[in-house]
């Protein structure tokens, strides 16, 4: 829905200007909302952890993502 798809694009924006502690916030209040994030939102929420180089966070995320069953893409698996 439209509040999953802006917590998506908010997440996209943290990952585009380095701020992974923000995307990985936004990313577990989805959760607490019981709300999921989509294949860009996770993908980005990954890339910003690994930038940076908070690995144990970017691998839960990539854990969480494929538990649920998210077909991740390429740019995920490359983070």
């Amino acid at each position: 829905g439209p509040v999953g798809a802006a917590y998506n694009t908010a997440i996209s924006a943290c990952e585009r200007v380095g701020r992974w502690v923000e995307a990985w916030e936004l990313l577990r209040s989805m959760s607490e909302a019981r709300l999921t994030a989509d294949v860009v939102g996770m993908s980005a929420a990954i890339s910003a952890c690994e930038k940076a180089w908070k690995w144990e966070q970017a691998l839960g995320a990539l854990g969480a993502a494929r538990a649920s069953g998210m077909r991740l893409d390429a740019v995920a698996f490359s983070a």
